[in-house]
């Protein structure tokens, strides 16, 4: 995935890997600072772009 579309949502599987994944961390920062929104389950961890939203670059380390 280039870039992260309206909609499009990245998943992340539980646990995450002894040295902890630095893309969920990363998308993790922009949830804070609004841009995405998170929702946490069980087994996963989802981030999608909040309604209206829009990304204007891709988002680094994203691929």
């Amino acid at each position: 995935m280039k870039r992260l579309e309206r909609g499009q949502t990245v998943m992340f599987h539980k646990p995450y890997p002894p040295q902890g994944n630095p893309v969920a961390f990363y998308l993790g920062r922009l949830t804070r600072k609004g841009i995405l929104r998170r929702r946490s389950f069980p087994a996963h961890t989802e981030f999608r772009l909040k309604e209206g939203q829009k990304l204007t670059h891709g988002i680094k380390g994203v691929i």
